[in-house]
């Protein structure tokens, strides 16, 4: 909360127990930032990136270093919270099923100089399900993806 409250924009402890009981990690409420692990403080990062009011939502691997359980947890969370919230988001990551899964546009860039190769839509329904995560509407995109990734990951001489 102490964020919020710097910013002169105090949230009720409700909401932020709520938002924390979404990402599963209510928990550490109480909890002094040096004390979580790495991957509760990303959570809580991230929980408080949803709690903000703004109108587009910015995440540089959001899901990094979280196990697959916890991926999937967070990815539908913040499928349903751009839905709800009608957020436009930007989604920086190296896993091509978290952009697939998350995004409604996906943007490739290719490597050394950085541009992008490609880009295309992901025409699934929003919000993404659980059941989507392992689904095999996903692969297609996922192949897509793949192809242009590849095709931009070689180095111009």
């Amino acid at each position: 909360m102490l964020p919020f409250k710097l910013q002169s924009r105090p949230l009720r402890k409700q909401e932020v127990l709520d938002a924390l009981e979404e990402a599963n990690i209510v928990y550490v409420a109480d909890s002094l930032p040096a004390k979580l692990s790495g991957g509760e403080a990303q959570r809580v990062a991230f929980t408080r990136a949803l709690l903000e009011q703004r109108a587009v939502i910015l995440l540089d691997e959001p899901f990094s270093s979280l196990d697959e359980i916890r991926r999937r947890s967070l990815a539908t969370l913040l499928s349903r919270t751009i839905q709800a919230k009608n957020l436009a988001g930007i989604l920086v990551t190296h896993s091509i099923h978290d952009a697939v899964f998350v995004a409604s546009r996906i943007y490739v860039l290719g490597t050394t100089p950085a541009k992008i190769v490609g880009e295309f839509s992901v025409s699934l329904p929003r919000p993404r399900s659980n059941d989507l995560w392992m689904g095999e509407e996903l692969v297609p995109f996922i192949r897509q993806a793949r192809t242009l990734l590849e095709s931009g990951n070689h180095r111009e001489t």
